[in-house]
């Protein structure tokens, strides 16, 4: 049985945040429609495409069925009430207030489904001047301070991540959320409000940082402990222009690493900055096969693969972590994987039919009514 199995979730988010987080709940097990608008998720159509949809939106929606709900539309409305009240949770991405002004206020809701987990997901969070006004991950990385830490080395400017770091965080934040009080409403009976953002969940990944400097440290960006500073946590161009990742932190694993390349004289240079120059022009003396050969193995040395090169990489093939579409959810339990299934929804609200019927009970002849409605957009 999947963690998560026999748990609703109705998705009202978009682009990357909320559908990474529902990705995640139907990894575990849960059952996710994805409500949407007749002109679907605007990741549906990006290039390129990969099954008939952008691939984009296919690394999101594995295993989610489609509905699409004109909600500001009454008959369409009424069905999202309708869904709510067998949902056990209800993820929300737009601004703070906009599901209320739509009529589905957290008090509405819970009027007819006091169990609901109502999650919102915003990008600055539901108070503070920046409440209202419209953002992306580059954003929330500027104004939590995350994106100052990283710099170019020899502009010692900052440089755009190549990753959306707070999407991504801000949508693992959300899960740790809902699953907590998925938890209570089985202890208690009792839903809740949860709410997080981008900003805040950016935030929280360099509280450590944010310690030191309330503590009164000055901190300058590429020159801190583990991005730069220390000549034993740094990346290092090998002879062949390919760059290694190097990180032997620990005593052990420094004195492997002199003992390899016959440099005992370095073994108490372990967090001597001025000998970056040095371990600079030795690497640049042999091809990274070569490193790798000699260090990966007791000295924390790693290459600097390329996207492509991940896919093909022995340790996620023998973990069993890629898919057709997306790599696999990232846990085990009792050594078993879960994942939700490889179906895609094709087209906004293709799954529409089925879903009501099997939720709500509804035939053809009810369908057609709430269609004619409005319902659908």
């Amino acid at each position: 049985m999947k963690p998560l199995e026999g748990i609703l979730v109705l998705d009202l988010t978009t682009y990357l945040p909320g559908p990474y987080a529902s990705q995640l709940l139907a990894d575990l097990g849960a059952r996710v429609v994805k409500i949407e608008s007749h002109r679907g998720d605007t990741t549906r159509f990006l290039p390129p495409h990969i099954d008939g949809v952008g691939a984009f939106f296919a690394a999101l929606h594995e295993g989610k069925e489609s509905v699409a709900l004109d909600l500001k539309n009454d008959a369409g409305l009424e069905l999202l009430f309708a869904l709510a009240e067998k949902a056990d949770i209800l993820l929300e991405g737009f601004r703070p207030g906009v599901l209320a002004r739509l009529g589905a206020s957290a008090e509405a809701l819970h009027a007819r489904n006091p169990r609901l987990i109502i999650a919102s997901l915003s990008g600055y969070g539901d108070g503070g001047p920046l409440r209202d006004i419209p953002g992306h991950d580059t954003n929330y990385l500027g104004y939590s301070g995350l994106m100052s830490l990283n710099v170019d080395d020899e502009k010692k400017e900052p440089v755009q991540a190549g990753v959306q770091i707070a999407d991504m965080a801000g949508a693992m934040q959300f899960c740790i959320a809902v699953l907590a009080a998925l938890y209570r409403a089985e202890k208690t009976g009792h839903g809740s409000v949860v709410t997080t953002s981008m900003f805040e969940s950016a935030l929280s990944m360099v509280s450590v940082y944010l310690g030191m400097v309330m503590a009164g440290e000055k901190l300058v960006p590429g020159q801190m402990l583990l991005s730069g500073a220390l000549p034993s946590y740094r990346l290092y161009k090998a002879k062949d222009d390919r760059w290694l990742t190097f990180g032997p932190l620990e005593p052990k694993f420094w004195f492997k690493f002199c003992a390899a390349v016959g440099k005992d004289e370095w073994t108490n240079r372990h967090f001597d900055e001025t000998l970056v120059p040095e371990l600079i022009e030795l690497f640049l003396t042999r091809d990274s096969g070569e490193w790798l050969a000699l260090l990966e193995k007791d000295a924390c040395v790693g290459p600097v693969l390329s996207l492509e090169e991940a896919l093909e990489s022995p340790q996620a093939a023998a973990l069993g972590m890629l898919g057709a579409r997306r790599p696999k959810a990232p846990w085990r339990f009792n050594g078993q994987r879960p994942s939700s299934s490889d179906k895609l929804s094709r087209s906004p609200g293709s799954d529409r039919n089925s879903v009501l019927n099997d939720i709500l009970g509804m035939n053809a002849e009810s369908i057609a009514d709430f269609d004619n409605r409005g319902s659908f957009g």
